[in-house]
């Protein structure tokens, strides 16, 4: 009886490995961007950079945290202003095969932040100083090695009536 009691509990044991999903590893990233601006100007592209970082909520969902910065200078009278951007970004992703593995979209929701300098005499624009975008996200993720990622995606977000923006983002994530 005791044989027969722990083959049971060893075959259990065993079988138990191929009921449990493996997870994705979770990914930090590093991107270059763009970023251009809806319902406020000038209507140029600035361009920037950030970090990036995401864990995996099951086999198709993703937890996505972006910080952005953008600047540009731009003309204003005889001057010129100097704007920089601060962009954070919150999405959940649902890719279509599996984590972190080709086409996805997701929800996202964050908070835009603008300063804006006057130089040499600049006129200041009235632009908003900061809003809170909601909108989503198109995406692809494809490996390039067992631990390196490539991922594109474009997004949207902005507020209804209001300031939004439109941005595209490519980097190189590392799993970990």
């Amino acid at each position: 009886m005791k044989k027969l009691l722990t083959l049971a509990v060893i075959a259990a044991f065993s079988l138990s490995g191929f009921s449990q999903e493996e997870k994705a590893p979770s990914q930090v990233r590093a991107f270059g961007s763009g970023l251009s601006p809806v319902e406020w100007g000038p209507y140029d592209v600035y361009f920037g950079g950030g970090f990036g970082l995401s864990a995996p909520l099951g086999k198709r969902w993703v937890l996505n945290g972006d910080i952005a910065w953008y600047g540009k200078d731009f003309p204003a009278g005889v001057g010129y202003i100097e704007r920089n951007i601060f962009d954070f970004r919150g999405s959940i992703d649902f890719y279509f095969s599996e984590a972190f593995k080709g086409f996805y979209v997701g929800a996202l929701m964050g908070y835009t932040d603008m300063s804006s300098e006057p130089q040499d005499g600049a006129t200041l624009t009235d632009d908003p100083k900061g809003f809170v975008p909601l909108g989503f996200q198109l995406g692809f993720n494809t490996a390039l090695s067992t631990d390196f990622d490539l991922n594109i995606k474009a997004a949207y977000g902005g507020t209804p009536g209001g300031p939004g923006a439109v941005t595209l983002n490519m980097g190189i994530g590392y799993k970990f």
